[in-house]
C-alpha cells in the first residue's frame, strides 16, 4: 500500500496546487457555483458510472444523506466560494492562506476521536503557521478588502469540518462510489444555489473562452476525479492530520503557477519574506529517530539543504564528513541533560550557522563556520 500512498499525497500535493490557478482561469469567463456545480455534477457522474461497471453498489438513501452533507462542506462552502475570491484575490494568495487547514483538522479532529495532538505535531504545525504569518505580511496589503478574507476563513473551516467529522456519516463503501456520490449531491446542490442567485441570466456560452473552458476540464478530469479521490483514499488510510500537510504544499505549486504562468505579481517584499521564509529551515526529530540510520541520514541532510541555500556548499560538504560525530554529540547531549526520549527541533538559523536544540531551545550542537565546530 505504500506506493499508493505516495503517489495519492502526489497527487494532493501537486495537482490540487495547482487547481488554484485553474479556478481563477476557469472563473473569468464562468460564473462561480455553475462552474463548481457542473465540474463536480460530470465527475460524480462519470466515478459512479465506474463503480457501477466494477459491480458497486447503489448508495443507500442513507448514504445519499451522509455524501450530501460531505459534499455542501467540501464543494458548496468551500470550493464554489473560492471560485468568486479568485477574481478579487490572486490564486497563490488563496492558497497561501489556506496553509491554516491543518490547524483547523488537527483541531477538529482531537475533539471528534479524541486524537492528542503532540508536542512534534505541534511544532510542525507551529513551523507551517509561522511561515504563513511571514508570507502574510507582506501580501494582506494587497487584498482590496476585508471580505475576500472572511470568505476563504469560512471556506477553509467548511472543508477542514467536513474532512474530519464527515468521516463519520454514512457513506458508500468503496471510494469511487463515496467521492462520486459526494460530488454529484455537492455539485447539484451548487448548481441549484447558482441558478437560484441568477447566475444563469445573462450567461452567453458563446462568450466562455478557450482558456476557462480548457481550465473547467483539467479541473474536472484532474482536480476532482483524480486529487479529489485520491484525498477522500487517503482519508480512509491516513490520519487526518497527515493528509492535511498537502496545505503546506499546495501554495508553493500555487505561487509559483500563478507567478510563471497566470501573470501574478510577486512583490519584492513577497520575495524577501520567501527567502527569510525558505531560510528558516524546521524539522523536528526524536532522540529514538537520531539513534537509527535513517535519522541520522535526515539530520545531515536537512543541514545540508540549509547551507545550500545560503550558498555555503563547502560548508555542506564538510558537514557530511562530520556527520557521525554530529549525531553522536547530539544523543550524549540527550542523554546528559536527561532528554532521551525528548524532541529535537532543528533550526536554521542565518547564513553564519546551524543549530541543533532540544524542545526548550537549549543548543545541543551548533555548526559554525567550519560546520565542525561544537557548542
Amino acid at each position: 500500500m505504500a506506493p499508493l500512498i505516495y503517489l495519492a499525497f502526489g497527487a494532493i500535493y501537486f495537482i490540487w496546487g495547482s487547481t488554484y490557478l485553474g479556478i481563477k482561469f476557469a472563473g473569468e469567463t464562468l460564473p462561480p457555483f455553475l462552474l463548481a456545480g457542473a465540474r463536480f455534477v460530470v465527475a460524480g457522474s462519470l466515478l459512479m458510472a465506474w463503480g457501477r461497471l466494477r459491480a458497486e453498489a447503489w448508495p443507500t438513501r442513507r448514504e445519499w444523506l451522509g455524501s450530501a452533507g460531505v459534499g455542501t462542506c467540501l464543494i458548496v462552502l468551500s470550493n464554489a466560494p473560492i471560485v468568486w475570491v479568485e477574481r478579487h484575490v490572486d490564486s497563490g494568495m488563496v492558497a497561501l492562506f489556506t496553509a491554516v487547514s491543518p490547524l483547523l483538522i488537527a483541531l477538529f479532529n482531537r475533539r471528534r476521536n479524541g486524537t492528542p495532538i503532540g508536542r512534534r505535531r505541534w511544532g510542525g504545525m507551529a513551523l507551517g503557521t509561522a511561515g504563513l504569518a511571514i508570507l502574510a505580511s507582506a501580501t494582506l496589503r494587497s487584498v482590496p478588502d476585508v471580505w475576500p478574507l472572511v470568505v476563504i476563513f469560512l471556506a477553509i473551516t467548511s472543508w477542514a469540518f467536513g474532512s474530519t467529522f464527515g468521516r463519520d456519516w454514512p457513506q458508500p463503501a468503496t471510494v469511487a462510489m463515496a467521492s462520486g456520490t459526494q460530488m454529484m449531491a455537492g455539485g447539484l446542490l451548487a448548481l441549484a444555489i447558482g441558478v437560484a442567485q441568477g447566475e444563469l441570466i445573462g450567461f452567453d456560452p458563446a462568450a466562455v473562452s478557450t482558456r476557462s473552458l480548457l481550465a473547467w476540464v483539467y479541473l474536472t478530469v484532474f482536480g476532482s476525479m483524480v486529487a479529489y479521490t485520491c484525498y477522500q483514499w487517503l482519508l480512509a488510510n491516513v490520519e487526518a492530520n497527515r493528509v492535511a500537510t498537502s496545505n503546506y504544499v499546495n501554495p508553493v505549486v500555487a505561487v509559483a503557477l500563478g507567478v510563471f504562468l497566470g501573470g501574478e505579481a510577486l512583490s519584492p517584499e513577497v520575495f524577501a519574506e520567501l527567502e527569510r521564509a525558505q531560510a528558516l529551515e524546521g524539522r523536528i526529530f526524536t532522540a529514538h529517530e537520531l539513534a537509527g540510520r535513517d535519522g541520522h541520514r535526515r539530520l545531515v541532510a536537512t543541514l545540508q539543504g540549509a547551507y545550500h541555500r545560503a550558498g555555503r556548499p563547502e560548508a555542506a560538504r564538510a558537514l557530511q564528513a562530520h556527520g557521525d560525530a554530529l549525531r553522536i554529540r547530539v544523543l550524549r547531549e540527550f542523554s546528559d541533560r536527561g532528554f532521551a526520549g525528548a524532541e529535537v527541533c532543528l533550526v536554521r538559523g542565518d547564513a553564519r550557522e546551524c543549530v541543533v536544540a532540544d524542545d526548550d531551545g537549549q543548543a545541543l550542537f551548533t555548526a559554525g563556520a567550519d560546520a565542525g565546530a561544537e557548542s
